[in-house]
């Protein structure tokens, strides 16, 4: 499950992971039950939209929180290792070895250059492999999204305890739990996190 207390974190460029699914014909009965807009080409868009964001949560990239001083230890330990291959005189009669190595384990042959350039990456890996992350922007755009398609459609979409929209995306909720609201957030907090959704991702 995404992390969403604390400060930004970062998060590497891909992920994976058991994703959960749902169709559009929940999606159209979700809707039909609290009388908003239902048609087919809503339930598509919202459905559509709904696959994704559940990728996003079920599948998420690992994270940095909590391993900052692993990652730093890796960057100065393929740093040192560059210092060390550059004072070493023998390393081009070294990097011969490697490369019979990888020839043998993979077929392939490598090189003391090759060798190099993937230290000089691993010494940089926060820079090159991961990006900045947010978790609670993307449940602020997903509400923030589901209300723009339903608004779009002529729907209602007040905010407070018993408005169509806020059952809708209690009902989504339940049904697939951190899809709509983060964990910790608890069910008679609903309404306000929505109304601070909506305020984060306004222009003005």
């Amino acid at each position: 499950m995404a992390q969403t207390r604390g400060r930004r974190t970062s998060c590497l460029l891909h992920g994976g992971g058991v994703v959960r699914e749902i169709n559009q014909a929940e999606v159209a009965d979700a809707l039909k039950a609290r009388g908003l807009p239902h048609e087919p080409h809503l339930a598509a868009e919202i459905t559509t939209f709904l696959c994704d964001r559940l990728v996003s949560i079920d599948a998420a990239p690992t994270v940095t929180r909590g391993s900052e001083k692993e990652i730093e230890r890796i960057e100065k330990a393929a740093t040192e290792l560059i210092a060390a291959m550059g004072a070493y005189s023998g390393m081009g009669d070294l990097a011969l070895s490697i490369d019979d190595d990888l020839l043998s384990l993979s077929g392939q042959m490598g090189t003391d250059e090759h060798l190099y350039r993937w230290l000089v990456r691993l010494s940089k890996s926060r820079e090159r492999y991961f990006v900045e992350h947010n978790p609670t922007h993307g449940y602020h755009r997903a509400i923030v999204r589901l209300r723009d398609l339903i608004s779009k459609a002529n729907g209602n979409v007040a905010i407070h305890r018993t408005s169509r929209f806020v059952s809708f995306l209690g009902y989504l909720e339940t049904e697939r739990p951190g899809m709509i609201f983060p964990p910790e957030t608890v069910e008679t907090g609903r309404v306000r996190y929505i109304e601070r959704a909506l305020k984060s991702c306004s222009p003005n």
